[in-house]
Parts: structure tokens; sequence; C-alpha cells
């Protein structure tokens, strides 16, 4: 769905429900367009209070121009893509788990698989919003509703990783939306374990690529992506405007 293009944003029912106020999405063109103040002005007269805008990283000119504005740089995005997964057999012990219910286990995953988000970094937005947003993120993944399935390793009876995966809505790529391993059960190789599950899934179904998207500060994910040959295909600046 594209924005409406007298105002540059459209809302996002989903983020509004989960925050508690109007939340909503502005076009990049709007930037590019010289028309972020006007923008803004609408947002604010709509009662908007939180809107998200994404750039490229090397536009210099629209990153000022939100700087300018009020806008507050919260994450370096950066997508990952790796080819060819064809053939992929799974590995051993990834179970999956999804339509079963969201256990205490699973939502602590899914926090630390939050931990560098942009939600975290902002702020101006409580703990207890971000904790709320992963939580929901996890059991409408388990569910099924914004994830096909989810994968997890176990220890003994504690899940100790998990990643959800889904496929794009071209249908010959793959998507991992979360990824975790629990704190004491890292260096054991299981986050690995986990992208080659993913990947079997994904190739099980057809698909002959995956992407995967963090944040260029969460070290360890960019360094396990790399490894597992995923390459660099997209890196924007992601900021948060408060109209109010």
């Amino acid at each position: 769905m594209n924005p409406a293009p007298a105002r540059g944003f459209r809302p996002l029912p989903w983020d509004s429900a989960l925050f508690g106020f109007p939340v909503a999405r502005v076009s990049p063109d709007v930037v590019h367009g010289g028309l972020l103040e006007n923008a803004i002005g609408a947002l604010r007269s709509e009662g908007v209070q939180l809107a998200y805008v994404s750039v490229p990283w090397s536009d210099a000119a629209a990153t000022a121009a939100l700087a300018l504005a009020g806008a507050r740089c919260v994450d370096r995005k950066v997508r990952y893509r790796k080819e060819a997964i064809a053939g992929r057999p799974p590995p051993s012990g990834i179970e999956s788990v999804v339509g079963h219910p969201c256990t205490p286990d699973l939502e602590q995953l899914a926090l630390l698989s939050g931990t560098y988000s942009r939600f975290r970094a902002d702020p101006r937005i409580a703990p207890e919003v971000f904790e709320k947003l992963y939580v929901a993120w996890m059991h409408r993944s388990m569910a099924g509703e914004i994830a096909r399935d989810v994968l997890v390793i176990h220890e003994s009876s504690a899940r100790v990783g998990m990643v959800t995966v889904a496929e794009s809505d071209c249908g010959s790529t793959g998507t991992i939306g979360l990824i975790a391993v629990a704190d004491g059960h890292r260096g054991k190789g299981h986050g690995k374990r986990l992208m080659l599950g993913a990947e079997a899934w994904c190739a099980a179904r057809g698909m002959t690529t995956v992407e995967v998207v963090t944040q260029m500060r969460n070290v360890a994910a960019c360094g396990l992506y790399a490894a597992c040959g995923y390459g660099i295909v997209g890196d924007e600046a992601v900021f948060h405007i408060w109209p109010g």
C-alpha cells in the first residue's frame, strides 16, 4: 500500500494499536521532494505521535534534512542476502513449533532478538513498550500470522534458540524475521544451525534466496550472516519523527 500522495504518509494500524497512539510511515519521496515540513505538519494536524521514515544510508542530503527537521536516526538497517540455497539438508536437532502455545522461554528469546532494535534505541519509547512489541511479534509468529514457521533448538527440556521464517510476496525469496540464542548457550554453533535450518526450510519450498535484516551495530549478527555466506544488499538510515 503506497502512502497517500497528498499527505506523504500512511497510517500503521497494528503499530498504533500496540503503542496506544497513532503511528504512521512517511514516504522517502517526501524527503527527496523537499516536502518534509509539510508532511510533519500534516502528521501533527492528524494527531500522529510517531512516524517512521527510511532513506539510503549514503544519502547525505536526505539524512541532513531529516536531522534538521528534528527527526532522530535510531537505526542503521542492513539487509543481507544469500543466493543458491537449493538442496540444503536440514540440520539435526531443529524442531518446528509454529501453532504451539507461545511460552515464556520463546518470549525471552524474542526480547533477546531485539537487543539492538530501534524501538529499544529510541529513548522516547519506554522499555515496557519495546517488550510488548517483541512479545506480540513472537505470539503472532507462533500463530502463523507474520511468520510461516518457527524453528527451535532444545538443550534438555529448554528451548535455547529460535528463528522465524516466511516467504516474500514473490515466492522465490525466504525471509528470516527473529533469531536469537539464549544467554549461556552461545558459542556452540546454535546460530549457524538456526540459519541452516531456515535455509533448508526455504529450499524445501522452492525458494532460491534468503534475506535477513539486522542493525549494523549488532556486530555478532552481522558476523554470523557473513560467516554463513550472506552479503549486504541494502543499507538504510531509519529515522523516528515525533511530530508533537
